[in-house]
């Protein structure tokens, strides 16, 4: 699992084929009454931290973290605005980070689909743009990362109002 900085928004999600209705949650062994089958937790702190898994699938996800409340490695922010965005509607987030921005790349997760975003870097200005859209979401998480290495930006949730 990739390390999570306090702040974070974090979706686990299990069960994917939606074969066991409803899904049971156990955090550290204690079963939960969340019974969806994605669990969101919102601007984690060290209280979150914990063995998160679903005991009906074939392969357990489980949630081993250590939260850092150091601050990520690089800076990942609206260029303009805030978080919501209204239907339709894109937003530009921009990459900074004190060393160069080679072999960055930035990513997203729109509901349950994750992918891989384009990223433009401007050398002259040090930062990156990726464009960020919630398609027909409610929310999006987007997030950086240097390839070959555990450092990353902090994530950005966009939600729709």
């Amino acid at each position: 699992f990739p390390q999570v900085y306090v702040g974070d928004d974090v979706t686990l999600i299990c069960n994917r084929k939606k074969e066991i209705k409803p899904t049971k949650w156990f955090i550290n062994g204690i079963q939960q009454s969340h019974q969806n089958y994605s669990m969101l937790l919102t601007a984690v702190t060290p209280k979150n931290n914990g063995k998160y898994h679903d005991p009906h699938t074939l392969t357990v996800l489980g949630m081993n973290t250590i939260l850092n409340i150091m601050i990520p490695h690089a800076q990942l922010s609206p260029s303009i605005g805030g978080a919501v965005m209204t239907i339709g509607e894109g937003k530009d987030l921009v990459l900074q980070t004190d060393d160069d921005l080679k072999d960055w790349a930035c990513f997203a997760l729109r509901g349950e689909s994750g992918f891989a975003l384009g990223v433009h870097v401007d050398e002259k200005m040090k930062r990156a743009v990726i464009f960020a859209e919630l398609k027909e979401a409610e929310r999006a998480t987007f997030w950086c990362k240097k390839k070959g290495t555990t450092l990353r930006s902090n994530a950005v949730t966009l939600k729709m109002s």
